[in-house]
This record gives C-alpha cells, sequence and structure tokens, in this order.
C-alpha cells in the first residue's frame, strides 16, 4: 500500500496528519481526522456525514490549521504523554 503513495508529496509532509482507510485510501489534514470519525462509536461517528459532505474541504483544511497552530496556546504542551488509567 505504502507503494502506491510513494510519490506522493503529502506522504513527505510531516506537519500534518495522514490517514489510511480499509480501501487503502490515503487522506490528509482535515480529511484523515474526518475519516477517522467513521470507525469510531457514537457520538463521534455522529459528526462524519456533516463535516464531509456539507463543509468544503478548503474551509475544513483552513480550520484545520487554525487549531493545529493555536493547540498549545489552548491546551499547554508538555514534556511526557498523559497516563490515563
Amino acid at each position: 500500500m505504502l507503494d502506491k503513495y510513494a510519490n506522493d508529496v503529502k506522504w513527505r509532509d510531516m506537519t500534518t496528519c495522514l490517514f489510511f482507510d480499509g480501501e487503502g485510501t490515503m487522506h490528509h489534514k482535515s480529511r484523515a481526522i474526518i475519516e477517522t470519525l467513521s470507525y469510531l462509536r457514537a457520538p463521534w461517528s455522529l459528526l462524519y456525514y456533516p463535516l464531509k459532505y456539507l463543509i468544503p474541504q478548503s474551509l475544513s483544511d483552513k480550520v484545520y490549521l487554525w487549531v493545529g497552530r493555536n493547540r498549545y496556546a489552548w491546551f499547554g504542551k508538555r514534556e511526557d504523554c498523559c497516563k490515563f488509567e
């Protein structure tokens, strides 16, 4: 599967999220997050169809980049991972 995308420039961009769905299609940026929702349980999976089909990808990518730029200001930055028990 990875050979299929070996020359794809999105694959080399380590500043974004990539998601490979069950059919082997690569999604990046906001589409990676939206496609992930279809694999989750409700209530998250309920967001999949509205976000995928009602919001233009150009807009959702702008929101994705805006959240990415501001996430540390909003949530802080930790040196270690959160441990859930």
